[in-house]
């Protein structure tokens, strides 16, 4: 029985997390990296302030992990390999042949 209940604890953990990520795509293409909010990115999520915490150890480290996942939903793998690098304040510098999706450009700074 223990195994059922952690692959509930799991699916409970990644659904928390997809909720969080979009949230997260949400107030940083409204308010830019610098503007964001944690808490406003919890609680519109329908968290607790702290609950993003337990997913993500900073706004850098949530905005690292939306890049990565809006990269591996939807751009190619020989697209992947055109982004060129994470810079260290959470911008991105982008290939030439990223697509166009608008939270991606507006994360990349490009709009």
């Amino acid at each position: 029985m223990p195994r059922h209940k952690d692959a509930e604890r799991e699916q409970v953990m990644s659904q928390t997390r997809q909720l969080l990520l979009e949230a997260a795509a949400e107030e940083f293409a409204r308010e830019g990296y610098a503007g964001a909010n944690i808490n406003r990115i919890s609680r519109a999520a329908g968290f607790a302030k702290g609950t993003i915490y337990n997913y993500f150890s900073s706004k850098r480290a949530l905005m690292l992990a939306l890049i990565d996942a809006i990269a591996e939903t939807h751009l190619a793998p020989h697209v992947i390999q055109n982004v060129v690098a994470v810079l260290g304040t959470g911008a991105v510098k982008v290939g030439h042949r990223v697509p166009a999706h608008p939270h991606f450009l507006r994360l990349a700074g490009v709009i």
